[in-house]
């Protein structure tokens, strides 16, 4: 096992080296854009088991939970629901409260959303700005007198517009896999807190005028 991270530490070393510095930003962009892809995933999780019906029944029935549901990590619908129940019961209640509740939960199905494709997009494109600079490096190397054109020299560059290449295909295929799939889910937890609005809007037609 340790072999194997040594080879591949070793791998990762000489990758880097030969793609330049465009390639360690090419690395760092990949740790944040799969940063940002979990951290979506994690706001866009469920947050609870079994069918809408089931939840919003929970928290409209008399003596429920009695405080929002205020954990910033709650799923969005759960932290909807939680949070228009509770202000329902409220005197004061009405429409306005649930359109406020759902506008400010389905904004945050949008949580980076914005920044996830940004990074997705640049990836690629910064590979190809590694491609047009290994390949300047090598017609520059090999431009000037024919004894300054070295095997080292064009191979470098050559190098460095391959492996850049390779690494942005690399991070911005998967990427783009990511996002596409975290908007469908962000769809559906979207189409789920209007699900929950519409429920929670007959559990207490009592109280909204």
């Amino acid at each position: 096992m340790s072999e194997s991270l040594a080879h591949a530490s070793a791998a990762i070393d000489v990758m880097l080296d030969g793609g330049g510095p465009i390639a360690r930003v090419l690395v760092v962009m990949c740790m944040v854009l799969w940063v940002v892809a979990s951290y979506r995933a994690f706001v866009l999780r469920r947050g609870f088991r079994g069918p809408l019906e089931a939840l919003v029944a929970r928290c409209s029935a008399p003596g429920a939970c009695a405080t929002a549901h205020d954990d910033p990590h709650a799923g969005v619908v759960v932290r909807f629901v939680h949070h228009a129940a509770l202000t329902l019961r409220q005197p004061d209640a009405c429409n306005h409260d649930l359109d406020r509740w759902s506008t400010h939960e389905t904004d945050r199905t949008e949580s980076y959303a914005a920044l996830l494709h940004s990074l997705v997009a640049a990836a690629p494109l910064l590979g190809l700005l590694g491609t047009v600079s290994g390949m300047i490096e090598t017609f520059a190397s090999m431009h000037g007198a024919a004894g300054h054109a070295t095997d080292q020299t064009v191979a470098g560059g050559i190098s460095v517009a391959l492996i850049t290449t390779q690494l942005g295909l690399v991070i911005g295929i998967p990427g783009l896999v990511a996002a596409r799939l975290l908007d469908r889910v962000a769809a559906a937890r979207r189409r789920e807190i209007q699900g929950a609005r519409a429920l929670l809007a007959q559990s207490f037609t009592q109280v909204l005028p």
